[in-house]
């Protein structure tokens, strides 16, 4: 009986004494955070495309003749200019040669008939001062007046001569030049048609070429934007799939029609990037502006957390020596890169919203904040 009534005594000293031990305090938890900001942005509207080369080429053959080298291979980036294959040559080289020896021969003649037509002068302006003072027949005069313009005739046809020869070498060396199949453009290689040891006849394909540098972003845009990209094409932003790097544009144009089963428009914007990296079929994201540019809240791309209600973030607020994770509904204008537009009341310029370890989180939840790396 006594030692019932002290393990009793010491079993409610001991839950005494647990109520005195003050409760552990939550353990707070680390999260990345980023100040609301106030900047000057325009609204837009995210639409899509892909890209096109601004030139696409089936680089062919003027010339039938039997290939010698093929320089290129498919993935081959070339400069405008480069020899991509050689045709066998020989023969317009051969017939070239020929001609070189009959243009020589050409100009010996007309170098003879330039001394027989000098002689010729010379026995004309003789017999014409003695005819003048009638010492000489008219018959005589005839003769060397026809010498003479015979000699003439001759140096004429020598150069006519002449000038045919060389114009038959000039389209032999156009013909020439033709054998040696050049990129047109800056590009890279597509496909390629041939090998070494094939007859081509003329108008047959070597190698498909796209162009390289420049490309054209095709975006398709709801038909109620043409107003505002008509206005403010020039600010159009565009990015590629494969990167988050913003391409630069240089050009804008609209298509004069509107798609009307689905009531869009194409707008094709040159664009090209630093990199080089772009790649024709890709696709693209544009940010087409849609109103002027004014002062607007933003919040971090990461802070925004869906809601059956919209969206909302979690706010960092000071309670105590620490912070704790508040909720606040936020309604979403538009968005930019990384940033998003959201309507003034919910958020303050200055609030640090979670972008980081807010996936978890619950009203009123202790945390840890530390400060993102600014964007």
């Amino acid at each position: 009986m006594i030692e019932g009534g002290t393990i009793r005594r010491r079993w409610i000293c001991a839950l005494f004494a647990a109520a005195l031990v003050p409760a552990a305090r939550p353990q707070a938890v680390p999260v990345t955070v980023d100040p609301v900001r106030t900047e000057r942005l325009g609204s837009t509207a995210r639409v899509t495309g892909s890209l096109r080369s601004v030139s696409r080429a089936g680089v062919a053959t003027q010339e039938p003749g039997l290939v010698t080298e093929v320089l290129v291979d498919v993935g081959s980036v070339v400069r405008a200019g480069d020899v991509l294959a050689r045709l066998d040559a020989r023969r317009l080289r051969a017939e070239l040669a020929a001609l070189a020896a009959e243009r020589e021969v050409a100009q010996a003649q007309e170098r003879a008939a330039q001394s027989d037509a000098e002689y010729a002068t010379t026995d004309f302006e003789r017999v014409k001062r003695l005819r003048e003072s009638g010492t000489a027949a008219s018959i005589e005069f005839v003769r060397v007046k026809t010498n003479r313009d015979a000699a003439q005739a001759r140096i004429t046809a020598a150069q006519r001569t002449i000038e045919r020869i060389k114009a038959r070498e000039d389209l032999l060396q156009i013909r020439l030049g033709d054998m040696e199949l050049r990129a047109p453009f800056d590009g890279a290689i597509t496909d390629r048609a041939v090998d070494p040891g094939e007859w081509l006849s003329a108008g047959d394909p070597i190698v498909t070429m796209v162009s390289t540098g420049i490309h054209e972003a095709w975006l398709e845009i709801p038909e109620r934007y043409l107003g505002d990209v008509e206005a403010l094409g020039s600010s159009l932003r565009v990015q590629a799939a494969n990167t988050q790097e913003a391409l630069r544009t240089e050009r804008v144009r609209l298509s004069p029609e509107v798609e009307p089963r689905v009531r869009t428009f194409m707008a094709i914007v040159d664009v090209s990037s630093s990199r080089n990296d772009l790649v024709p079929g890709m696709s693209v994201t544009a940010w087409v502006p849609t109103s002027a540019v004014e002062e607007r809240l933003t919040v971090h791309k990461d802070a925004l957390i869906r809601d059956p209600g919209g969206f909302l973030v979690f706010v960092a607020r000071a309670q105590g020596e620490g912070h704790v994770a508040t909720p606040v509904p936020v309604k979403v204008a538009f968005e930019t890169d990384a940033r998003v537009a959201v309507f003034p009341g919910a958020v303050r310029p200055g609030d640090l919203v979670i972008v980081e370890g807010n996936e978890r989180l619950y009203a009123g939840a202790m945390i840890a904040p530390e400060s993102a790396t600014p964007q």
